[in-house]
Formats: structure tokens, sequence, C-alpha cells
């Protein structure tokens, strides 16, 4: 290489190298400055959400205290001071305080805090079920108009509580007369996986007790090849040669004689 190209790569490397430096000068606090503030977010929110699950396990412990409490007059206290709009579990608590309401005996309360709760905006479903099996609970007498428009709600496709929907709603058909479709609904909470073992058995009642009974068992029929039951078996037919033979020793005077299994002298002794 000559001196003349040497020359050239160093000046070229040198005005590399002031590039370089001159971005860093330039950029450099700008990423520096970004890469702490993604530090900072993220340690934000780590501790916000240790904040936010502190404040859940408090909410759920002080509701569990407050539904602990025997006295219905009490628990409604208990639950009523929790009210607020810090309180998190603001539809647990609502819950709650309905069941309180509905055991005090102040059905109107418990009713108005009910439907209050389904009617609340971007309410999560499975809570507006809840507050419907509890409405249908509560007053197990209303309309059938209005039993059907709690209950229509809980047979829609993947409802969380749909078998306990079918099981209202076959009542209220078979209170209406319409056996038919009571029979669907119940036929279809014991083909449901998801329905219990007491819901289970009180489907199977309600069918023995409308007079449609469970599905029928299919028929086996017994093969050729399957021996007969012995029980089935006609005495007469039995055929006398293969009884058992009579081993009675004859002991008529034309018998034989029969060796003294007592007589044990030799012949030869005699």
């Amino acid at each position: 290489m000559s001196q003349t190209d040497s020359f050239v790569e160093e000046v070229s490397e040198e005005l590399r190298r002031d590039r370089l430096f001159a971005l860093a000068r330039r950029w450099g606090p700008y990423v520096i400055a970004v890469l702490v503030l993604v530090v900072a977010a993220s340690a934000f929110y780590e501790w916000r959400e240790a904040q936010t699950e502190a404040a859940r396990q408090e909410a759920g412990d002080a509701l569990r205290a407050a539904m602990s409490v025997d006295e219905p007059e009490a628990r409604i206290a208990a639950l009523e001071a929790l009210e607020g709009d810090g309180f998190p579990a603001q539809l647990p608590l609502a819950l709650a305080l309905a069941t309180a309401r509905a055991e005090a005996g102040q059905t109107d309360a418990a009713e108005a805090s009910l439907r209050a709760l389904i009617d609340a905006p971007e309410i999560d479903e499975i809570y507006a079920d809840m507050a419907r099996l509890r409405l249908l609970a509560l007053r197990p007498d209303r309309p059938l108009d209005e039993r059907l428009e709690l209950i229509e709600p809980l047979v829609r496709p993947e409802a969380p509580f749909g078998p306990l929907g079918l099981e209202q709603r076959a009542i209220a058909r078979i209170e209406l007369g319409e056996l038919d479709a009571a029979r669907e609904d119940l036929f279809a909470i014991l083909a449901d996986p998801g329905s219990s073992v007491d819901l289970r058995t009180r489907a199977q009642t309600l069918l023995v007790a409308i007079g449609l009974g469970a599905p029928e068992a299919p028929v086996l029929v017994p093969s050729a090849a399957q021996d007969p039951d012995p029980d089935d078996t006609d005495p007469d037919d039995t055929d006398p040669d293969d009884t058992e033979p009579d081993i009675t020793p004859d002991t008529g005077p034309d018998a034989a004689p029969q060796d003294d299994p007592g007589n044990t002298t030799d012949p030869g002794e005699e």
C-alpha cells in the first residue's frame, strides 16, 4: 500500500469517528432519557399492580368479615358501611347486601338492589345472572310472565348458569301446561355435563312427577350362543338317564356277599 492510500484511509477513519461522536453528542441524551422513562414506567406499573392487589385483598377481607356477622340487621349495617366510591368490589358487595336484606325480611329493598344491579351499565354477565337467580328465589310466586322474562337471559348459549335456568324454565312451562317443552328442558339438563348431581336428581324427579319418565334404555336381546338361565329350566324336561345313579348297597337275601371292611383276618390263619 502506498503512503498516499494509507493517508487517505486514516483521514476517512477520522471522519467516520468524528461523525459517530457527533451523533452520540446530539442523540445520546434522548436515548438515555427514553431508557430511563421505560424503566421508570415499568417500575411504576409494578408498584401500581401491587397496590391494586393489596386493595383487593383488603376489600375481600372486609367483605368476608361483614358477611360473617350472624344477625341480618347487623350484617346489613356492616355491609352498608363498606358502600362508597372507594370500595373496589362493588358488585359482590351489592349481591351480599341484597342477600342480607332478603334474609332480614326486607324483600322490597332486596329486589330493588338486585334490579339496580341487573340494569347497571357495563356489568359482567355473570353478576347479572346471579342477580336474576336471586330475584327468582326471592319471590317464587311472582307472575309467570315476570319469571320468564328473568329466565330467558339465563338460558342463552354459553350462559354460566344455563342448567339452573333450564330448571326454572321447565317449572314455568309445567305450570303453563307445556309438558313437551318442559320435558325437552329437563332432558337438556340431564345431557349437560355441567349439571350437578343435585340438579340432575331434581330434573329426574320432575320428569317422574309429571308422568313423562326418564329416557328409555335400550333393550338388550340375548344371542343364541348365550347360556340359558338355570332358573328357567323346567324340571319335567330333565333326562332321567342324566340323573345320579343310586349307589345304596343291596341287602336282600339274594345279594352277593360283601367284604367286611372290619374283618382283617388273614385267610392263611383260619
